[in-house]
């Protein structure tokens, strides 16, 4: 029993020695204990005090550290609709979706503000009886009120008149003209009697204003006598015609056309033959003018062709045919006959790549004729895919002949794509992060927020290649999805992702080689964020102010890596929402 006592009592020791040497590994305290060692035990301090949020209308007292709840949630308190706006709490502000139709205005009488002119509209207002809104309303205007019309000057012949009224309300006076009613012309006289070929000349006069208007009174042109000849024409020569003016005696001439001969029948002098022409004639009636007229010769009468000798396959024959009325002989090829070959003959089949044979023989003269028959193809089977493309990768397929069984691969091309679908998947991650730290940063002011958001984005440039090559590296998609990146890469990122945050931000020094971040308002103030180096702070950019402003670069830059966010060990477009997460509550 001794000897047993004694062992525990030495284990005793030995434990209180072994914590006296413990290398702690601390656990927080929290709402339900004391800071605390995992190694030995051992506590130091007190359990925290819990930290309450007030309830709400939807949610109970609770416990930021540890999350516990006590009570019940407040409910909604709800005021009365009003003109404008439904039922809304007047704890938390939310509408009331069963009564969220406002009550609307209760206008009363209108009251005349303006009163309407003539030309210019008047106005009135109606107010609501509840709210005391007020709006106005445009009285149309009354149109002129125009008295009788007044002549203030007669016109005559050629001159207007003016005749005018007035408005009786704004005393608008308008005027009209009063239109010349011309002259009154008495009948025409002659002065000077029209000839033949000269003008005539007569006048009339206005019976008010005495003025006159002449008119010229075109020539009467002549009368003449019916036509006489005065020498006849024949067949080639003309006549003449002549008569005169009864009123002034004018004579004119005109030439009658000669009539041109009158032949009688035609006569043939020699008939025509085979290949020489006839001859025909006819003589004029009045003047004995003779006229010939070739007939053309008749061409050969020939009879039916006779051979003379035959033709074969390959050489030509002749054949003859005689003119029943000279005699004269015709003589003509007769086309060779040309093989008559049977049907063609395989002599050796086609493969897919190697060509075959076949023969005929013509059944006339016997000769033999051979001829290729082009090899069949491979008839492919539909392709395969060995290796998808990627937007950086070749990928590659196969496909083999369903006959022979070869085998073919060819490479499928890199997958391009373009601007707005590179800049629709980075947006698709930019989104998930903006998503992911707004909801993890509740209640976090917006520098915060910013901040965040600029160090994730930093954590991703870590896991990236840095280059001022290629046609990615300056964008959003080199840094999300290509892993390649620039600070103007980064801003573009960062900026992407405030976006989705719903911040307004400006590019500094885009399109420059030099430096570029995020301007953006951050709780009421400009600052800058960089996600490069994952920080933001209000006013100037840490990396262009000197080490004694309020936020020193060197300070930022050890808070932010000492995190050590590692990109590469999430799933592709940052899947793993825990990590995020976990970085907001160790940032925050």
């Amino acid at each position: 029993m001794k000897k047993i006592l004694f062992v525990v009592i030495a284990l005793l020791l030995l434990a209180l020695a072994g914590c006296g040497e413990c290398d702690h590994s601390w656990q927080e305290a929290n709402c339900y204990g004391p800071k605390f060692c995992h190694r030995c035990g051992a506590t130091q301090g007190e359990a925290l005090a819990h930290a309450w949020k007030e309830a709400t209308c939807q949610e109970a007292r609770s416990c930021a550290l540890c999350g516990m709840t006590e009570g019940e949630p407040l409910g909604h308190s709800w005021k009365e609709a009003t003109c404008t706006q439904g039922q809304i709490c007047s704890l938390c502000g939310i509408e009331n979706p069963q009564n969220a139709t406002p009550a609307g205005h209760r206008f009363g009488a209108q009251t005349v503000v303006k009163p309407p002119q003539c030309t210019q509209a008047g106005e009135a207002s109606i107010s609501c009886e509840v709210c005391g809104y007020q709006e106005f309303l445009e009285i149309a205007a009354t149109d002129h009120q125009f008295g009788a019309w007044e002549t203030l000057a007669a016109g005559d012949c050629l001159t207007e008149g003016v005749q005018a009224r007035r408005c009786s309300g704004c005393q608008l006076e308008e005027t009209v003209s009063i239109p010349a009613y011309g002259h009154r012309f008495s009948s025409w006289q002659i002065i000077v009697a029209p000839g033949c070929e000269t003008e005539g000349q007569q006048i009339q006069s206005c019976a008010v204003c005495g003025a006159q208007e002449s008119q010229i009174i075109p020539p009467l042109g002549h009368s003449f006598t019916p036509w006489e000849t005065v020498t006849h024409g024949d067949c080639e020569t003309d006549g003449i015609q002549c008569r005169s003016c009864t009123g002034c005696g004018y004579l004119e001439e005109v030439i009658t056309p000669a009539t041109g001969h009158s032949f009688g029948q035609w006569r043939t002098e020699r008939e025509p033959d085979c290949e020489n022409d006839g001859r025909q004639v006819r003589t004029c009636l009045y003047c004995d003018r003779c006229e010939e007229n070739l007939l053309p010769a008749t061409g050969h009468d020939f009879g039916q062709w006779r051979t003379h000798k035959e033709a074969d396959c390959v050489k030509e024959g002749k054949k003859v045919r005689t003119c029943a009325n000279c005699g004269q002989e015709e003589w003509q090829q007769i086309p060779a006959l040309g093989h008559a070959f049977g049907p063609w003959e395989e002599i050796s089949a086609p493969t897919c790549t190697k060509a075959g044979k076949r023969s005929r023989q013509c059944e006339a003269c016997g000769l033999a004729e051979e001829k290729e028959v082009k090899a069949n193809g491979h008839q492919w089977s539909d392709w395969t895919v060995i290796k998808e493309a990627t937007t950086e990768e070749e990928g590659s397929q196969s496909r083999s002949c369903q006959v022979c069984g070869e085998e073919e691969t060819e490479i499928i091309p890199v997958i391009k794509l373009s601007k707005e679908e590179k800049r629709a998947l980075a947006m698709e991650v930019a989104q998930e992060i903006a998503d992911l730290i707004l909801a993890e940063t509740e209640g976090a002011s917006d520098l915060e927020r910013v901040y965040l958001a600029a160090y994730v984005v930093c954590a991703f440039c870590e896991q990236c290649v840095y280059t001022t090559e290629g046609e990615d590296y300056s964008q959003a998609y080199g840094v999300f999805i290509k892993g390649e990146f620039s600070c103007a890469g980064s801003t573009r990122a960062l900026g992407m992702v405030l976006e989705c945050m719903g911040y307004e931000w400006f590019h500094v020094n885009e399109n420059q080689w030099t430096h570029q971040w995020c301007m953006v308002e951050m709780d009421g103030q400009i600052g800058w964020a960089d996600g490069m180096i994952g920080m933001a702070g209000y006013g100037e950019h840490a990396y262009v102010q000197s080490v004694g402003s309020n936020i020193a670069r060197g300070e930022k830059y050890e808070k932010v890596h000492c995190l050590h966010f590692d990109c590469a060990a999430l799933p592709v477009r940052m899947r793993q929402r825990s990590m995020y997460s976990s970085l907001g509550a160790r940032f925050l």
